[in-house]
């Protein structure tokens, strides 16, 4: 049985995760920050609750479910360099809010189907409750130039009725809303600039796809060493840009450096590559599916 003063710290950390958990939501330019704060303070719970207390006590003090606290104890290690500002909560700024719409998350039946029912219904009622963009916070230290890898991509049309490889082993995902295409990086005497806007759309996608890759029932180990990529864009994206670079952005999201869902872009990891463009569609996004080599 837990003692007074542990129960005051339980208290204390539930309210610190909960607060950290609607920043995170509200706050598109800091919610990494969040994040990771929110999975920290839950490591530190967790090495106080007992395995079977655990559930229950997201539940009902901390309002969130396991899939989710899982999700931000992994951000907190994979990010452990924004765990300074843990003491530190930064107010979220006022920000364009980045809804997708539930028919637009519904056309990935895996994805949907691994989502925890309470949390479908936690986003159809509450618009809030919708991942939002995520920042890091730029060193002040001069980072060295990124030297681009070249994307060799094929422009092959995506065939429904290929049956190159079973279904089973295919990875999906599917990232709402436009694409920002692939910026090309300036080198400053503050070192590397990336555009504001597509850092931002980065930052997006990788939490987009980070969290379906947290609630993925796949037998595949992360990241991915050899894989087939398929990419199509739907719906209303800019018609005048250029192809290769939308698929780049969606590689860099995909990489290492990235959400971590593929090791390299190069073609002795990414040996075949389609990319489809289908207009006319009522939703908007980026429909992705990886089959394993």
């Amino acid at each position: 049985m837990l003692t007074l003063p542990k129960l005051d710290q339980l208290d204390q950390l539930a309210t610190r995760i909960h607060q950290e958990h609607q920043l995170c939501i509200q706050s598109p330019k800091t919610s990494l920050i969040h994040a990771c704060n929110a999975g920290a303070v839950l490591i530190k719970a967790r090495t106080v609750i007992s395995a079977t207390d655990w559930g229950n006590w997201l539940k009902t003090q901390c309002n969130l479910t396991e899939q989710t606290a899982q999700m931000y104890m992994g951000m907190a290690g994979k990010y452990s360099q924004v765990q300074d500002y843990i003491e530190q909560p930064v107010l979220p700024p006022k920000s364009e809010s980045w809804l997708p719409s539930p028919r637009l998350l519904s056309e990935s039946t895996v994805v949907a189907e691994a989502i925890a029912p309470e949390e479908i219904k936690h986003l159809e009622h509450s618009p809030e409750a919708v991942p939002q963009s995520i920042s890091l916070q730029q060193s002040p230290a001069p980072a060295p130039p990124e030297i681009e890898s070249v994307i060799d991509v094929d422009f092959t049309p995506i065939q429904a009725n290929s049956q190159l490889h079973s279904t089973a082993d295919l990875i999906r995902f599917c990232i709402p809303g436009a694409v920002v295409p692939k910026a090309r990086p300036r080198v400053t005497s503050n070192g590397t600039y990336m555009p504001n806007r597509y850092r931002e759309w980065r930052n997006r996608a990788e939490i987009e796809l980070y969290r379906q890759m947290s609630q993925l029932r796949s037998e595949h180990k992360f990241p991915l060493q050899k894989a087939a990529v398929a990419i199509r864009f739907f719906g209303n994206h800019r018609t005048n840009s250029d192809l290769d670079n939308m698929a780049g952005a969606c590689l860099d999201a995909l990489t290492l450096n990235g959400a971590g869902v593929l090791m390299d872009d190069r073609l002795s990891c990414l040996p075949r590559l389609t990319v489809e463009y289908v207009s006319g569609t009522e939703e908007t996004g980026i429909w992705i599916e990886i089959q394993p080599l």
